[in-house]
Parts: C-alpha cells; sequence; structure tokens
C-alpha cells in the first residue's frame, strides 16, 4: 500500500494564506474605490460652480497629482 501524507493539513495552510491574500486585495479596493470616488466628485463640483480659469487650473493640477499618488500606490500594491 502507498503512503500518503494528509492532505487536510496542508490545505488548512493554503487556505490561511489564500484568504489573508484575499482580505488585503479587498481592503486595497477599498482604499482605492474611495480615492477615486473623492476624484470623480471633485470633478463634478468643479463642473458645477463658475470659478475663474486660475482656480479652475489649480483645482486640475491638484486631481492629477493626486490621480499620480494613487497610479502610484496601486503599482506599489500590486506589482511589488
Amino acid at each position: 500500500m502507498e503512503f500518503r501524507p494528509d492532505l487536510s493539513f496542508e490545505y488548512d495552510y493554503i487556505r490561511i494564506v489564500y484568504e489573508v491574500i484575499l482580505s488585503n486585495l479587498r481592503t486595497n479596493k477599498k482604499i482605492v474605490e474611495k480615492d477615486i470616488t473623492t476624484i470623480v466628485a471633485r470633478v463634478q463640483n468643479l463642473k458645477k460652480k463658475q470659478s475663474n480659469i486660475e482656480d479652475t487650473i489649480t483645482t486640475i493640477n491638484n486631481l492629477l497629482n493626486k490621480l499620480d499618488d494613487l497610479d502610484k500606490k496601486v503599482n506599489s500594491i500590486y506589482f511589488n
């Protein structure tokens, strides 16, 4: 008769790692969605109010910087 190790023991350890990774992905997804929602809300507010061109350009530049930061954050989370 062939010896087979107990696979349920290994399964428990693999499942723990899987659940931790899945939890981290959910948490990071919520963070990214929150940042994107903030950016979209600011763009919508920018469309609603009438402001001078300097304020609009400043707001757009700030939003672009926030998007760059968000892109760096996502890349560091998922690709490093």
